[in-house]
């Protein structure tokens, strides 16, 4: 890994593209709980929130990472 680093840098340098600022947003769910356990979840019951994914229901979190278009 220590070896590839630089090349790797080198490589995300040369192939940035004009910028357009156009830019798209995808979100992952963490889920904290199985469905069947959410009424005895206690850890992360005051941040965690029931949501929804094209998967089913979930408990948890969503992580939203933002990446730009070139």
């Amino acid at each position: 890994m220590p070896t590839m680093l630089m090349p790797w840098c080198v490589n995300l340098t040369t192939r940035r593209g004009v910028n357009t600022r156009v830019a798209f947003i995808d979100s992952t769910a963490l889920v904290v709980c199985h469905n069947r356990r959410i009424h005895r979840h206690t850890v992360f019951k005051p941040v965690a929130r029931r949501g929804k994914t094209a998967m089913g229901w979930f408990d948890g979190f969503t992580l939203h990472r933002g990446e730009r278009l070139a």
